[in-house]
């Protein structure tokens, strides 16, 4: 789910009335708790690979939790679980925070760490020959110590 930002400037030209609006998406996030929360559900098949960017930019220091969830429709269930980090606005420069791999079938794998980088993403790569979904649930929350 993603929160819209949106405001409205009206002005009076010569008579003319002028709207402007802008609208900007942004993950959805908890004023109140300080919280990113992201989910997708899609399918790998095979050795496909699937990207997940999870984050604009981090300016203060956060903690993370990554769950997948997966199940197999047919071949043999294998995803690896690739989280990493930028510390780069422009997210071109990541490097490796956590490698794991979920194997069993209607399955769930847990992965949490510190984020000291600004951008975030998750990439999940199936292993094998293989028809899987899966659901990736993930929560950057802002750390106060």
């Amino acid at each position: 789910m993603n929160k819209i930002l949106g405001f409205s400037i009206f002005a009076i030209v010569s008579s003319a009335v002028i709207f402007l609006s802008v609208a900007t998406t942004q993950g959805n996030y908890d004023d109140a708790y300080e919280i990113y929360r992201y989910a997708t559900s899609d399918t790998i098949t095979n050795t496909e690979a699937d990207t997940i960017t999870l984050t604009p930019n981090l300016f203060s220091f956060f903690k993370s939790n990554h769950t997948l969830y997966a199940d197999t429709i047919s071949g043999t269930l294998q995803i690896n679980v690739l989280v990493q980090e930028s510390p780069a606005l422009t997210g071109d420069e990541w490097y490796q925070v956590d490698l794991d791999s979920l194997t069993t079938v209607q399955g769930t794998l847990s992965q949490t760490s510190d984020v000291y980088g600004l951008r975030r993403r998750v990439i999940l790569t199936g292993v094998g020959t293989q028809v899987s979904t899966y659901t990736l649930r993930s929560i950057l929350k802002k750390d106060y110590n």
